[in-house]
């Protein structure tokens, strides 16, 4: 699949709604000008809840890879 936009995956280490094995795979066949894959620890499918302060980190560092800092 071909994206003409960034693409940015945040996964949650525990996530059983969609495990890293098929984001990781479906990443992987996304095409992108630019893309990331970021693995939340110690989180499942609501990481933004689970590890607040790792989910705005990830979010922050997708920001400035995608428009500079």
């Amino acid at each position: 699949m071909q994206s003409d936009i960034p693409i940015h995956f945040i996964q949650g280490e525990h996530d059983h709604y969609a495990p890293e094995v098929l984001s990781r795979a479906y990443f992987d066949a996304l095409q992108a000008p630019a893309k990331s894959y970021t693995v939340i620890k110690d989180a499942g499918h609501s990481m933004m809840y689970d590890q607040p302060d790792a989910w705005a980190a990830a979010l922050i560092d997708i920001k400035n890879q995608t428009l500079g800092q």
